[in-house]
């Protein structure tokens, strides 16, 4: 849909999670994140579980290296790449707060809708 419409060109959805975003050691983190976003330029990026990105309670954790990159690539390739974050609702919330960038450069939220019985 958003190919047709124009948004990005290529119909292309690159799926990944924090495995295959963040490296094991230093120096591993970088190249992985940018070779995953060079095969996403241009179509869509899909991350799942992205809050797992961000670790507050382990501060050797390269997470927060992702998280740069990502910001960093949203900014200078806007034009060419559409990233969605997904996750739950308030895990995502706390993982937005992590870095102020985020509400700059996310330009849509969509909440969880849970079911109503009737």
């Amino acid at each position: 849909m958003l190919h047709r419409l124009g948004y990005i060109r290529r119909n292309h959805l690159v799926s990944v999670t924090r495995d295959d975003l963040v490296g094991q050691y230093i120096g591993h983190t970088a190249p992985k994140t940018r070779e995953v976003l060079k095969r996403a330029m241009g179509g869509v990026l899909f991350i799942d579980e992205a809050y797992y990105l961000y670790r507050p309670e382990n501060e050797r954790d390269y997470g927060q290296e992702v998280i740069e990159i990502l910001l960093q690539t949203m900014e200078n390739q806007r034009d060419d790449l559409v990233v969605i974050l997904a996750g739950y609702e308030s895990r995502m919330e706390t993982f937005f707060r992590s870095n102020p960038g985020f509400r700059s450069r996310i330009t849509w939220h969509f909440p969880t809708t849970r079911p109503t019985s009737s």
